[in-house]
């Protein structure tokens, strides 16, 4: 048998190499994922805890159907009665997804918090004023609130409006629902 000429050697030399860091990679991946799961878990009780006064939460994700933007749902309790529904939505930035946390109180259809969980790719010292931004809607109600606009970061400030609005229309067409899970 001949020898092969050296671009098909090279080429061969190429894919095998290709193969195996793509094995090494999808392996490392793989232990890595779950812990970087976990503490993104971690992080989002954490802003639960600090931004909603409750004594526990639950995660009702897979009880109801997601409208597009909805990560999760989370019940929020005070002594052992549903007070608080949160929404975990996201949607784009100007420089990427931003997460965020809405909580309804499912008694008076007011909004209990809006807090900006991540919004990691945003424009450092504009649009990144997001995160600790409040957007003056606690305690107003889903149907008449006014949302504050930040100055210079619109995108970004209309991604966090979009996440509410996806929110509180999610939650209008399932209270009934969340009313009987309590």
């Amino acid at each position: 048998m001949k020898e092969l000429p050296k671009t098909i050697k090279y080429s061969l030399l190429l894919v095998i190499l290709g193969i195996v860091a793509g094995g090494l990679l999808a392996y490392v991946n793989s232990i890595t994922a779950p812990i970087i799961a976990e503490r993104k878990d971690a992080e989002l009780k954490e802003i639960l805890e600090e931004y909603f006064e409750c004594e526990r939460f639950t995660d009702e994700t897979t009880n109801y159907e997601l409208d597009k933007g909805i990560e999760k749902i989370y019940f929020g309790y005070v002594e052992n009665n549903l007070e608080v529904v949160i929404y975990q939505t996201s949607t784009n930035g100007y420089g990427g997804p931003i997460v965020t946390l809405v909580g309804i109180n499912l008694t008076d259809d007011k909004l209990v918090n809006l807090q900006v969980a991540s919004a990691e790719n945003e424009t450092v010292g504009i649009g990144s004023k997001v995160l600790n931004h409040d957007f003056s809607v606690a305690g107003e109600n889903i149907t008449d609130y006014s949302f504050e606009i930040i100055s210079g970061a619109t995108v970004s400030s209309n991604a966090v409006k979009n996440n509410l609005i996806i929110a509180i229309k999610h939650y209008t067409e399932n209270k009934t629902l969340f009313e009987k899970a309590s």
